[in-house]
């Protein structure tokens, strides 16, 4: 049986093309794990700051979940789900997504801050700095925790204009 029959037998059974597009994405987000591991995380090795090492080491799951959050959403599609269930799924599944994001920015974020308040605080002989860091930090996670809920109400047809 030549390639193009396989091809075409998967593209014509709606569940086995579904399910080779959620193993498709399974398999993408383990190469990006793999390569983020193997290859990223030797060439952040190599620089003089800890920070790129850091991000990566703390963002490649949260990247890999969403790459395999966004295989899931395609994979449903050509199953031929009911409208108002697969709006509801398609909505969880955003929103999964939205929260993966935050978390990645407020992972950066905290890495960030740590690394810039540990050079202040070493040029700097008061508690000051010491003691508004952690403030600095929380407020960050706030902030952003709050505009990734602003990005996840529109998904669920929250209307956000009236409430800013």
């Amino acid at each position: 049986m030549p390639f193009s029959e396989y091809i075409n037998y998967i593209q014509q059974n709606k569940y086995i093309y579904s399910l080779v597009l959620l193993a498709t994405f399974y398999i993408l987000s383990k190469l990006v794990v793999f390569v983020s591991k193997k290859i990223i995380l030797n060439i952040t090795k190599k620089t003089k700051t800890e920070i790129d090492d850091l991000i990566v080491k703390r963002t490649i799951k949260p990247i890999s979940l969403i790459l395999l959050l966004i295989g899931l959403r395609l994979a449903l599609l050509p199953l031929g789900i009911k409208q108002d269930v697969m709006g509801i799924v398609e909505h969880i599944i955003s929103s999964l997504i939205i929260i993966g994001v935050t978390y990645i920015g407020i992972v950066v974020f905290g890495i960030l801050i740590d690394n810039w308040g540990r050079k202040i605080s070493e040029r700097t002989n008061s508690d000051v700095d010491d003691q508004l860091l952690p403030v600095i930090h929380k407020f960050s996670k706030i902030f952003i925790s709050i505009l990734g809920l602003l990005f996840i109400f529109p998904v669920w047809g929250i209307q956000i204009g009236p409430l800013l």
